[in-house]
């Protein structure tokens, strides 16, 4: 497509928990829905897990995801 993005703001200041409303945020590390959440891992996915911890419900009913796919969790 040809068509231009909307406007975007990166920044690394800052923490998301604190400036990060109304952001969109990406978790791209794990084709599991949490990564290790709910076995022993603890980097930046498992991480965002535990402070939202009603994103692990989406592990119920989320197949491994392929190269060419996402899970989109909005509210």
């Amino acid at each position: 497509s040809s068509k231009k993005l909307t406007r975007i703001h990166v920044t690394s200041e800052g923490t998301i928990e604190g400036n990060g409303h109304g952001m969109l945020q990406v978790d791209f590390a794990n084709r599991f829905v949490g990564g290790g959440v709910t076995g022993g891992g603890l980097v930046q996915e498992e991480i965002r897990f535990l402070i939202n911890p009603e994103l692990i419900v989406s592990r119920l009913f989320t197949e491994v995801l392929d190269s060419n796919e996402c899970l989109i969790i909005t509210g």
